[in-house]
């Protein structure tokens, strides 16, 4: 088979107010793939309504419907810029893709480890209130409780244990 290959765009020129098109398989519609024409909304975006926080998405009013993911973001040139990824389904016009310079380092790092390697500490921990405070006479009413700290884990042999809280990162106060 001889597949024609689209080109990656850059995705960290993008503006917001650049047209972009849609290509997917809407609902899984015959008759061909489906184009809608959109606009970027905003770059950098998380993606919300997730258990956790998944950001730095591209936000277009390009129709994102179910079968869509997956397909490319295109600029008006026909580089791919992004992956569409999700759409909100309570908000008319607002879908989310990743951008090519985020699917590049995920692209990457599957070759060189043959998966995504993700940054760990092999922590849990809870968020201190003045409540928890009193309760466990703590010193300290904001930052992070450590309610577990793994052994063998990067937390650990940097000293961290159970019961710890972390209130400070260098200069930066930690308040959750």
């Amino acid at each position: 088979m001889n597949l024609p290959v689209a080109n990656l765009g850059d995705s960290e020129s993008l503006k917001a107010g650049q047209i972009v098109l849609a290509i997917g398989n809407a609902l899984g519609l015959p008759g061909g793939p489906t184009v809608s024409m959109g606009v970027i909304g905003a770059l950098g975006r998380p993606l919300p309504g997730t258990d956790f926080v998944l950001e730095g998405f591209i936000q277009t009013d390009a129709a994102i419907n179910p079968g869509n993911s997956g397909g490319p973001l295109a600029d008006l040139s026909g580089n791919v810029i992004g992956i569409n990824t999700a759409m909100i389904p309570f908000a008319q016009g607002v879908g989310f893709a990743i951008p090519t310079h985020t699917v590049n380092r995920v692209v990457e790092q599957i070759i060189r480890h043959g998966r995504v390697v993700r940054p760990f500490l092999g922590i849990s921990g809870v968020d201190m209130n003045p409540a928890i405070a009193r309760r466990f006479n703590l010193p300290v009413d904001s930052g992070v409780l450590l309610a577990d700290v793994g052994r063998d884990t990067p937390a650990y042999e940097g000293g961290l244990r159970s019961g710890d809280i972390i209130f400070r990162v260098g200069d930066q106060e930690v308040k959750q």
